[in-house]
């Protein structure tokens, strides 16, 4: 008969009966212990004994390693670059400047005064590029044209190379008409201004300067009179456009390339009027400058820049209102500037009978209170050099004011008392943000100025004290002209005090 199988209750009852000794070591008893050290066990594994075969065959050796592999130039410096740059936005968390900064302090520190003064470097390098080269100005051009103009400005302000520059500037010229844009165009225009510009400020030719600005004047001129021409002979609507029947290019050229709002032909010519009195201007103040000082045709271009200004606010005023496109004329400010302008270029040809109704009329219009001092002193000198009969030659600008000027030599010297302290007390007067160099500067030719006009008075100590504060008040402004001025009224008066 088989044996039964045992329940899993009989293997539990079966292995509690196994000898304690069989699941734990256990002391062995003196017997055993002596035998043991008398006739110590041969090892099983020992040389007399060969080792038992095992089952299993022995591991084979690993395999050497693999020699690293070679990397090329390219390979190295992207690893190198990526590494760096891992390594960098470690260290500029802040765990990485927290380690950084407890390794070095004072390492740490400067390395951040450099990043933090790199960073202001850059961020106004940024901007400078983008301020000298993405000007609005140049927003006004098509791509291929615009980068011929910043070529020709990265090599009149960055690489200074005169005969690229001017290369292309021409080259911009000549793709503009390329392009189809007509040469009354802004676009073309501001290239031709540009030039200019170059030519006087970079090549410091400034004759070669004022030639172009002349035929810049006087295309500008010749568009206009085509303008009023068209607009006497009806060809012009209501709405300021040109009439259908009006051939195309007629009237001084229209643009081929039509602008996004359309121009009218009032907006045209303000426009190309306004561009030949402001030029006209600039070529009074260059013509008039220490490298040409060509006296006669500064005063002409003014004079022309100030007739023409004002006989458009009276063609405006008599009209009674603006045609259709047109702005506001020239602002009263601007207006005064050329004023002035014109004033001052009587005044160094010694015409001190027609700057005065001048710097009177630019004073009414200018808003500056620092220049308005600055004009109240140039009143004051005019009086004080005006001969003591003045001709009967008026400014046809403002004859009311010639009426009531003095004609004695007497009234001219205290006028220019009067206007000397006024420019003294305005400049002064001046406080805050509105209070430029300009305002110190005029007071202390003021000061300078009623030390002449006490002179003239026969009042050497008045005048030897107000040149002293002139003096000084220059000197702390680093001011040369009022030093100059100063220095050759005491010289003056030491010299006639030696005389008497």
């Amino acid at each position: 008969m088989p044996p039964l199988p045992l329940s899993l209750a009989a293997h539990r009852l079966m292995a509690s009966l196994r000898p304690l000794h069989l699941g734990r070591p256990f002391r062995p008893s003196s017997l055993s212990y002596t035998l043991a050290t008398r006739f110590p066990l041969v090892k099983r594994n020992s040389s007399s004994i060969p080792p038992r075969p095992s089952s299993t065959p022995p591991l084979p050796p690993p395999p050497p390693p693999l020699p690293p592999q070679k990397m090329t130039k390219t390979q190295f410096l992207r690893k190198l670059f990526i590494v760096s740059l891992q390594n960098l936005a470690l260290s500029l968390t802040p765990r990485g400047f927290r380690a950084a900064f407890r390794d070095s302090p004072v390492g740490m520190t400067f390395t951040s005064i450099v990043l933090g003064f790199a960073a202001i470097v850059c961020t106004f390098a940024i901007y400078e590029y983008r301020r000298v080269f993405y000007r609005a100005d140049l927003n006004i051009y098509p791509k291929e044209v615009a980068d011929l103009l910043r070529r020709a400005i990265h090599h009149t302000i960055i690489n200074p190379k005169p005969e690229l520059a001017l290369r292309y500037y021409n080259e911009a010229m000549v793709k503009c008409s390329e392009l189809g844009f007509d040469s009354s165009s802004d676009q073309m225009l501001y290239i031709r201004v540009q030039v200019a510009s170059w030519l006087e400020h970079n090549i410091n030719n400034y004759r070669k300067a004022a030639e172009v600005l002349e035929l810049i004047k006087a295309d500008c001129v010749k568009f206009v009179s085509v303008i009023n021409r068209a607009i006497q002979e009806g060809k012009v609507d209501d709405e300021g456009m040109y009439r259908p029947d009006v051939a195309e290019g007629e009237a001084g050229g229209t643009p081929k390339v039509t602008p996004p709002e359309s121009e009218t032909i009032w907006r045209k010519r303000q426009r190309l009027l306004s561009l030949a009195v402001g030029v006209s201007a600039k070529l009074g103040e260059l013509y008039a400058d220490e490298h040409v000082l060509d006296f006669d045709n500064s005063q002409a271009s003014l004079i022309w820049a100030v007739e023409t200004s004002l006989a458009e606010l009276q063609r405006r005023q008599k009209e009674g209102g603006r045609r259709p496109g047109e702005e506001e004329w020239l602002e009263p400010e601007k207006l005064g500037v050329l004023m002035e302008s014109l004033g001052r270029s009587y005044e160094e040809k010694g015409q001190y009978e027609l700057c005065i109704p001048l710097f009177l009329y630019a004073l009414r219009l200018c808003m500056d209170p620092c220049q308005r001092a600055v004009i109240m002193n140039n009143m004051a000198v005019a009086f004080a050099q005006q001969s003591q009969v003045p001709t009967g030659v008026q400014a046809a600008t403002v004859v009311e004011a010639a009426a009531a000027m003095p004609t004695t030599r007497e009234g001219n010297l205290e006028a220019a008392h009067n206007w000397a302290t006024n420019a003294q007390k305005h400049g002064g007067e001046v406080k805050g943000e509105a209070r430029t160099v300009v305002c110190d500067r005029a007071c202390a030719a003021a000061l300078c100025t009623l030390g002449d006009v006490a002179v003239m008075m026969g009042k050497p100590e008045l005048a030897r004290a107000r040149f002293r504060e002139g003096r000084e008040m220059s000197l702390k402004l680093d001011f040369d002209q009022g030093v100059r001025q100063a220095e050759e009224g005491l010289a003056r008066l030491k010299s006639k005090s030696s005389e008497a």
